[in-house]
């Protein structure tokens, strides 16, 4: 009979995303954990050695362009991440850090928020909830399952409540202890004096109805910190995006959508609002049509260079990603 259980099982991990993103000639260091295992145990290996070479401390050199991949391996188990390299140029398009640098840090928290303004991104996206006793978060899902195991949602507690949770979901929370669900006003206060653009995701439902006062604050708090000609206002929710035009009309608006029959370009150029959609619903075909009505467009989730190389030749304004994937 085995003298250890399922929790003592070897196998190595990355602490980092699956995808990360190299220019040719940068090295950085990729090491790989192993649980009951000292470190050097661990075999690093490149799946693709004309693309990426590693050595055996886990330092990975980008030797030309496309998709490399390298391997982790310990006890006959391995782990693997794809090394994306391309030249990315920001000359045509702006950069959002999707709830700050998610790849890397735990989402939506100062930690990747701090990281994306560091990393030169032209905006950072904050996706925002309301608390049980009326504070305005930044936090992404409709419940808290991903990152706290808990199907309840932001409304079910206070503030007070959520500064004590521990995440226990996201990238890289071993190495921040402590990381907490930030105010929104906290996120302001982080990259006020940076020049880093901020788009608002109005995420809530709640928003458009029994917590609008909620909007208020938010128009209060923008202008409070000076950050009117760089904010950008966006939600899945026509109703959201009515609501927050009810309160004020003196920021640049968008409308989010993730499948493309929910497009309306009509009601895009009524509201005078950019378009916000997932980028593997469109085509070139479909982008200059929007380009040619006036519209601007983001396109999200995208955290492959090769992908983001080929789409900075559309007519689009923003793309949106988890990762640090432009070069100037």
């Amino acid at each position: 009979m085995n003298d250890y259980n399922k929790k003592d099982v070897v196998f190595p991990t990355f602490d980092i995303g699956y995808h990360q993103n190299l220019q040719i000639g940068e090295t950085k260091q990729f090491t790989a954990r192993v649980n009951n295992m000292p470190e050097e145990k661990v075999v690093y290996v490149s799946d693709t050695p004309d693309i990426v070479k590693v050595d055996q401390q886990g330092n990975v050199t980008a030797l030309k362009e496309g998709e490399g991949y390298i391997a982790a391996e310990a006890m006959g188990k391995r782990a693997r991440i794809c090394i994306d390299i391309a030249y990315v140029s920001r000359e045509k398009v702006k950069f959002i850090a999707h709830r700050g640098l998610s790849g890397q840090y735990p989402e939506a928290t100062i930690e990747a928020f701090k990281a994306a303004v560091d990393a030169g991104f032209d905006y950072v996206e904050l996706p925002i909830q309301i608390t049980a006793d009326k504070v305005m978060v930044v936090f992404s899902d409709f419940t808290m399952r991903k990152i706290f195991s808990d199907p309840k949602t932001i409304g079910d507690y206070s503030l007070e409540q959520l500064k004590h949770m521990e995440f226990v979901g996201g990238n890289a929370i071993e190495k921040y202890p402590g990381v907490c669900i930030p105010t929104l006003e906290e996120v302001f206060q982080c990259i006020e004096h940076s020049p880093t653009g901020i788009v608002i995701n109005l995420k809530d439902n709640s928003l458009n109805n029994y917590n609008f006062n909620n909007l208020k604050e938010l128009d209060e708090m923008i202008k409070k910190y000076h950050c009117e000609d760089r904010v950008r206002i966006v939600s899945m929710s026509q109703l959201n995006l009515t609501a927050f035009e009810s309160v004020t009309k003196d920021y640049v608006m968008g409308y989010s959508v993730d499948k493309l029959q929910n497009v309306d370009i009509d009601y895009l150029k009524t509201h005078h609002y950019f378009l916000s959609v997932k980028y593997s619903e469109v085509d070139a075909e479909f982008i200059k049509k929007v380009a040619d009505e006036g519209i601007d467009i983001d396109l999200w989730i995208v955290n492959n260079k090769t992908t983001a190389k080929k789409l900075i030749n559309y007519p689009i304004k923003y793309i949106t990603t988890d990762y640090v994937i432009f070069d100037d």
